[in-house]
């Protein structure tokens, strides 16, 4: 939730977008309008081309993979440090990347083998052919190819093992290194 409210704030601390009355976003579909909770504050969203004011309107004309994908490097490249190691690593990935990857279409109901650019095409995806039912798949698609491959740098054709549980227990994606390290001194299967 943070990387979205950071790409519709345009990266801006919180407490200074309490009195804008709309945070937009190219990320977002075409004559989409609703709320976003964050913290204790709920904003009114949208997307870039519909409203006038927005910096984005004479660049975009609303919605774009290229203009959400620009948005979501320039975030990831501030906060993330360069992880050779994950380049040969075996790469596990959970929870919202499993869910995202589910909502896409790109994985099934038990997860599956996927690579980082089957983001970057689901992404691609949506943005031809916006859900309204989902206005955040496009964004949190975009933004995970970009922490994925710009952030962590790794390859496009990397394959990455897609699981929501390990033994029947559900697990969040910050045990992915632990998971991957456990496996390899064969202590978790």
């Amino acid at each position: 939730m943070s990387a979205r409210f950071s790409l519709l704030s345009d990266n801006r601390n919180p407490a200074d977008v309490l009195n804008t009355t709309i945070l937009t976003s190219p990320c977002l579909p075409n004559n989409f309008s609703g709320k976003f909770r964050f913290g204790s504050h709920k904003y009114q969203v949208g997307n870039t081309r519909d409203f006038r004011f927005s910096i984005y309107s004479s660049l975009t004309n609303g919605s774009s993979f290229s203009a959400c994908l620009k948005d979501a490097v320039n975030f990831v490249d501030k906060y993330m440090v360069d992880i050779k190691e994950l380049s040969n690593a075996d790469i596990y990935i959970f929870s919202y990347f499993f869910d995202r990857a589910k909502d896409a279409g790109i994985i099934g109901r038990s997860g599956g083998q996927m690579t980082v650019k089957d983001f970057k095409r689901a992404a691609r995806h949506y943005f031809s052919n916006p859900l309204l039912d989902h206005p955040y798949l496009g964004m949190d698609l975009t933004y995970i190819y970009a922490l994925l491959h710009d952030g962590y740098h790794i390859r496009s054709n990397k394959g990455m093992e897609v699981i929501k549980r390990v033994k029947q227990t559900e697990i969040s994606w910050a045990l992915g290194s632990a998971f991957h390290l456990l496996s390899s001194m064969g202590l978790a299967r």
